[in-house]
């Protein structure tokens, strides 16, 4: 029903700006005034059917998995394609003056360096936005909670369960053993051995 009711509007749309803006000479016995609407009409609907296939295609990318990420990151590369476009706009007119060819090939750089870097912004897999906060988190010194280091009790240690724990990989990240339960380890492996004697 909604894809009717776009077609219509879109087509009685076309047809009464081409009565009321472009005359199209009749043929024969059809006057202007239906020639322009029929003509008018016939490129509404072209433009509601090309609106329909881009939908669609629109809804198919949204179905996909990780789409959010891909569209961020079409976002900040397309904003980056526009600074340089920008940049591109601006050293065209003044090298080339106040023209239609340099308007033209002014827009076209703008334009096209916006559609590029949303492009290439689109196609990148991998999230820009959750890379940059990662780095930042690294820097700053907060490891990641899965790979956080595990720091050893002498209590631990003598247990001996924690070899086995290592071992099957319950304990993932870093094992540390500080130097000072080094020492009380040693310690009391001296006191064991005098005793021994």
């Amino acid at each position: 029903m909604a894809r009717v009711f776009l077609t219509v509007l879109l087509a009685s749309r076309g047809a009464i700006v081409f009565v009321w803006h472009v005359p199209v000479p009749g043929v024969g016995l059809v006057p202007v005034w239906v020639a322009s609407a029929f003509l008018g009409a016939l490129l509404g609907a072209a433009l509601a059917l090309l609106s329909l296939v881009g939908w669609r295609s629109v809804e198919r990318a949204i179905r996909e998995e990780g789409t959010g990420e891909r569209v961020v990151n079409a976002m900040i590369v397309g904003f980056a394609g526009a600074a340089a476009g920008g940049v591109l706009y601006v050293s065209l007119g003044a090298i080339f003056g106040p023209s239609t060819g340099s308007h033209v090939a002014q827009g076209l750089c703008l334009g096209g360096s916006v559609l590029l870097g949303a492009r290439v912004g689109y196609a990148l897999t991998s999230p820009i936005f959750a890379s940059l906060v990662r780095e930042e988190r690294t820097a700053r010194g907060r490891p990641r909670p899965e790979g956080a280091p595990k720091v050893l009790d002498i209590s631990a240690i003598i247990d001996g369960r924690i070899g086995e724990l290592v071992r099957t990989g319950f304990i993932d990240g870093e094992v540390v053993v500080p130097e000072f339960v080094l020492s009380q380890l040693q310690g009391i492996a001296g006191s064991s051995s005098s005793g021994a004697k």
